[in-house]
């Protein structure tokens, strides 16, 4: 149904390739404070107990799930559609559940829109499937989201398919808000929290801070919190709420999500902005995350034990979790399926409270901790009506509480001995410690960083296999085919059984056509449980697509041992069965049940039977943001096994764009077509698969349009082949008319001159676009030409007004030429909408202000020096920066400064007030140190000053630091860090509020 919000849309796409974790996607940048009523596609699935709201145009995120039975929300229902910059690509909503599956959180399909169908099932449950193709895995994921039709909660069954045929990263978790209020408690069991690094600290209580961090409440210092919380073999996490004796459940199984998660903004004003901005009136929201993995680790957690896996080529996991409300039980000790349980102690023994979670008769049995049963009850449980039941002793005396063979609750320690701390004398030196960093940065898909690490590992040990293999597989990536297949050579040179060299080997081979050589190194790779159902699956597309049917029919069974819903095996079954006659529906449906929205078993109904029936379900079904790419996807899956007729059928269906343009007159060898691809729109086309390669290299020798170029060079350059994609782009001149053509091509171009060419020109294109006008700016700062960078911002910041982004820069332009007071009258007009972590509004103010109290002072003008350094310590809300509690605040710069003002003013109260400040901060961070340093001298305490400046000192990697540092120290030991020579150390320590611009979470 169709139901009005009010939306504060996004807008503003990139048209602009940039790499990285969000190649093939792209970014919105266009946020608005500004609401409008817009319709939206709802699902809702409602029985008598609990009501689910769904979004198959935000992402397929559930937007709230409400108990019926107290008409309470324990999923956060948020009352406005608000688009704020915190994903993957930008535009993200907050509440509800979102799913992730792939690289990266808040992830490139959370906002838009995502294949989906509604259904009733045979048991009387409903659902709602929801599916995408992920193009930075090349996997395909789905859920599906059912509530059964007589039970208090919904779960979400999860699908996840690697059809890439190789190992990608593997990252999968599921979101869900909950509202933030006082009496908010987290249900978490565990000993210790796992920190996105991979460090560790105690879990629920925090003894550094003396805080219960298990209460919402007392997370009230430092910053936002992000707890993995670990160390128990509990399957459940939760919330309560104590004043309405309320609360949520996750349950699934320990092997299905062992990764448990709470996320808080923080609980002063820089996380109350957060609550303006991403709601009206539905107040504050936590995150509670469930995980294939232990935490959602960054680069540096590979020094610790919470490294990361991969996903298997061919491999297919799937999972079930279970989202339920309880209440009435005052609290939790324990979760099954059955219920959520609490034990209270009575004057007269013990009080068992149960929320249930389906209507069923249960015998409940109740033992001491000698297993002795000391309490038998029958009973009938209805769902939101607590039940109780009183026994007769202690619960330090209890050991098990039973209902009908199901464990309700145990006194049984579940703290686990699982190491949590790296040994301190790993040697990452070694051929196995750079192959093991590598590794998890391929995993975590870095590819260009991972590189270095390889090569480093066969450099301690050019035999070293498992080396030899990761550069191989970095290898496929840039596709280096003849590269891969001489080092997978030289791994089986060391091992001729390897099974990953003998897989890596197979898959080079394929690609460079050797056929002999891939089914060599597939049959030797199927020896092993590790890789036989990839193997025997790569090797049943070479005998189809060779016409050997009946090896494609073998292989593709054999691909089925032990990976039953290998849905690549399982198409392969059904292509080989269909080229031999045979009746393969059996197929179809089995591929069906597992993955209800597979585009293949739709277009394979439709092939057999071409009616318009049939091809409307194959094409209605295909709605999601990207609907070309589903089409492709399968289109080159048909090409890659001889299948050119349906190839062409699949790509004759699709909405289309350049790139399936190209492939239409590719495998047609169509004149006429390839003369419709080379005068094509190519903006948001962004070609990534490898297939894509001999396609445009085709069309650039036939007509040679700089279009087919131009897309083969992003391909290039988003597998880090840069100088293969310089040399393309550099031959097509000054032909083309297209802006990001020429932005692309000056991010890669290092001669100078060429490069402000090609940004002028794309300004000169498209003069209207701010990134290019933005790109040109950037490009004359960077080249320290700053008076034709304001040039060229002033002039843009006339034509499009009230954008922060095109004023900020502004801002930064007007620093750079000195123009301070000018710089501060643009950034009090300026309304940030921040992305998250986003402190440049900040940085600017303090920036600013600062350099206008260090002008002030040469005029003599203390007092209003002082004023100044104190309006640079202000949070104004435009500046879109809450302010964090005092104590992680470094005002050490500006206590410096308001030291010297005071010293240079003769205003003796002032200055011993301020050097008090600085001798006394707490804060712990190197940039200000020397300054601290300085202070304790000018106190006469050498001890600590010394400590302090060789604690700045080793933090130092520049020599011209080191050099500045020493002079530093000597004005000051000379007392004349009050002098106008004095002021000219201070605008290198101001300048680097502002040396780099915020880089984004993603």
């Amino acid at each position: 149904m169709r139901t009005v919000y009010k939306t504060y849309p996004f807008s503003d796409p990139n048209p602009i390739a940039v790499r990285g974790k969000i190649y093939p996607y792209f970014r919105y940048d266009g946020f608005t404070d500004r609401a409008e009523d817009k319709a939206w596609n709802v699902v809702v699935l409602e029985n008598d107990y609990v009501a689910v709201t769904i979004m198959p145009e935000i992402g397929g995120k559930v937007w709230g799930a409400t108990d019926k039975t107290t008409g309470l929300a324990y999923i956060y229902d948020n009352d406005v559609v608000k688009f704020r910059d915190i994903s993957l690509r930008g535009p993200w909503t907050s509440g509800g559940i979102e799913f992730n599956y792939g690289v990266v959180g808040h992830s490139p399909t959370t906002s838009y829109p995502v294949d989906y169908l509604t259904r009733e099932n045979a048991d009387g449950s409903a659902s709602c499937i929801i599916r995408m193709l992920d193009l930075l895995t090349r996997t395909t994921w789905s859920v599906d989201i059912r509530l059964p039709a007589d039970g208090i909660w919904f779960e979400t069954n999860s699908v996840w398919h690697n059809s890439s045929g190789v190992s990608q990263p593997y990252y999968s978790w599921a979101n869900s808000g909950v509202s933030a209020t006082e009496d908010l408690e987290f249900v978490y069991p565990g000993t210790m929290v796992v920190r996105h690094d991979g460090t560790i600290h105690d879990w629920p209580y925090d003894r550094e801070y003396g805080k219960d961090l298990s209460k919402w409440r007392e997370n009230n210092f430092l910053w936002s919190k992000s707890y993995h919380i670990v160390g128990t073999r509990d399957k459940y996490f939760g919330t309560w709420w104590a004043d309405r004796n309320f609360g949520m459940m996750h349950y699934s199984e320990r092997d299905d999500k062992p990764g448990r998660k709470m996320f808080s903004w923080a609980l002063s004003d820089q996380g109350d902005i957060w609550e303006e901005l991403l709601t009206d009136n539905a107040g504050q929201y936590v995150e509670l995350q469930s995980g294939r993995l232990f935490n959602q680790n960054m680069v540096t957690s590979v020094l610790t034990p919470y490294k990361q896996t991969g996903f298997a080529p061919y491999g297919t996991d799937m999972w079930t979790e279970y989202w339920f409300p309880y209440h009435g039980t005052e609290g939790a000790a324990d979760v099954t399926l059955k219920g959520v349980v609490n034990l209270k102690g009575t004057e007269s023994g013990t009080e068992i409270v149960v929320s249930p979670l389906r209507r069923e008769s249960v015998v409940l049995q109740v033992y001491d901790k000698s297993g002795r049963e000391i309490a038998e009850r029958r009973t009938d449980w209805s769902p939101g009506k607590p039940f109780r039941m009183e026994v007769p002793v202690s619960p330090d005396s209890l050991g098990r509480v039973m209902a009908s063979g199901v464990e309700l609750w145990t006194g049984r320690d579940k703290t686990l001995s699982r190491p949590m701390v790296a040994p301190g004398d790993f040697n990452w030196e070694t051929a196995y410690g750079q192959w093991v960093r590598g590794q998890y940065l391929v995993w975590l898909r870095n590819y260009a960083e991972a590189e270095p690490f390889a090569r480093k590992s066969i450099g301690y040990d050019p035999c070293y296999v498992p080396g030899l293999n990761l550069m191989s597989v970095l290898l496929l990536n840039r596709n280096d085919c003849q590269g891969a297949f001489d080092c997978s050579m030289r791994a089986l040179a060391v091992d001729t059984y390897d099974a990953q060299a003998n897989y890596l080997m197979g898959c080079a081979a394929m690609r460079l056509g050797r056929t002999d050589d891939a089914m060599d190194g597939f049959e030797i790779a199927a020896l092993t449980n590790e890789y036989r159902s990839a193997a025997c699956t790569q090797l049943a597309k070479l005998y189809v697509r060779d016409g050997q049917y009946a090896e494609g029919v073998q292989y593709a069974r054999k691909s089925l041992i032990g990976n039953a819903y290998n849905i690549e095996g399982l198409k392969m079954l059904y292509m080989a069965s269909d080229c031999l006659s045979e009746d393969a529906e059996a197929v179809l449906s089995a591929i069906e049940n597992c993955d209800p929205l597979n585009d293949f078993v739709r277009f394979e109904r439709y092939w057999a039977d071409p009616d318009e029936k049939n091809r409307t379900a194959f094409q209605s079904l295909i709605r999601n943001e990207m609907a070309v790419q589903n089409y492709l996807e399968l289109a080159i899956w048909y090409y890659s096994i001889g299948q050119v007729g349906r190839a062409e059928k699949v790509l004759s269906m699709s909405p289309g764009d350049a790139e399936t343009a190209y492939w239409r007159a590719y495998l047609s060898q169509d004149r006429e077509l390839l003369e419709k691809a080379d005068v094509s729109d190519v903006s948001f086309v962004f070609p990534f698969r490898e297939e894509s390669v001999p396609v445009f290299e085709w069309a650039m020798k036939e007509s040679g349009n700089w279009r087919s170029a131009y897309l083969l060079a992003l391909v290039h350059y988003s597998r880090n082949n840069d100088a293969e994609a310089l040399e393309l782009l550099r031959k097509q001149g000054r032909e083309p008319d297209f802006a990001p053509f020429y932005i692309t091509r000056a991010s890669l171009e290092p001669d100078k001159t060429l490069q402000e060419a090609d940004y002028r020109r794309a300004v000169a294109l498209d003069g209207a676009e701010w990134r290019y006008a933005h790109a040109l700016t950037r490009f004359y700062m960077r080249h320290s030409e700053n008076r034709k960078a304001l040039s060229v911002i002033e002039e843009f910041s006339r034509r499009k007004r009230n954008h922060f982004p095109t004023e900020t820069l502004l801002v930064r332009a007007l620093i750079c030429n000195e123009e301070y007071g000018a710089a501060e009258r643009v950034l009090a007009k300026t309304r940030i909408l921040p992305f998250e972590g986003a402190k440049d509004g900040i940085n600017l103010q303090k920036h600013i202000k600062l350099m206008l109290a260090v002008d002030k002072m040469r005029k003599k003008q203390h007092k209003a020096a002082l004023d100044k350094i104190e309006e640079a310590k202000l949070w104004p809300r435009n500046l879109g920066v809450g302010k964090p509690y005092d104590e992680v605040i470094d005002t050490r710069l500006e206590d410096w400064l308001s030291f010297v003002a005071a010293e240079r003013g003769g205003l003796k109260g002032q200055r011993e007030h301020f050097l008090q400040r600085l001798v006394g901060s707490n804060v712990n961070t190197p940039e200000y140190l020397l300054l601290q340093s300085a202070a304790w001298h000018i106190a006469g305490d050498e001890t600590k000053a010394r400590k302090l400046a060789d604690g700045w000192f080793a933090a130092q990697k520049d020599e011209t630091a080191h050099r500045n540092g020493k002079e530093f120290l000597e004005v000051v030991g000379r007392g004349e860090y009050a002098s106008d020579t004095a002021l000219d150390f201070y605008k290198p320590l101001i300048q680097t509020l502002t040396a780099k611009a915020d880089n984004r979470l993603f």
